[in-house]
């Protein structure tokens, strides 16, 4: 990763952060490691485990992924937000 991409990723598609949060992995399965929101991953929530994520449905850009320090990907899902999935969400509810 070319040294400030992070926080050129959470500039562009989260709330801003403090650059401290970054040193400190969030590894919390129900939390999006990008912005620590609910990522809403039913996977995650023992509740709902036997049904599909959200994120089934979208296509996730690899570049979004990429941005993460290495230590946080493959952790846990993110937000729709920070996917950039918002609006492939919206539309699939409309249907």
């Amino acid at each position: 990763m070319e040294p400030g991409s992070a926080a050129l990723y959470r500039a562009r598609t989260c709330a801003p952060l403090p650059d401290s949060c970054l040193n400190r992995p969030m590894i919390t399965p129900t939390l999006c490691p990008a912005c620590g929101a609910r990522n809403d991953c039913t996977l995650a929530d023992p509740r709902t485990a036997d049904q599909p994520c959200w994120c089934y449905s979208v296509t996730i850009d690899p570049a979004v992924l990429e941005a993460l320090p290495d230590e946080l990907r493959n952790k846990a899902c993110l937000c729709p937000r920070c996917a950039q999935a918002d609006e492939q969400l919206r539309n699939r509810n409309a249907r």
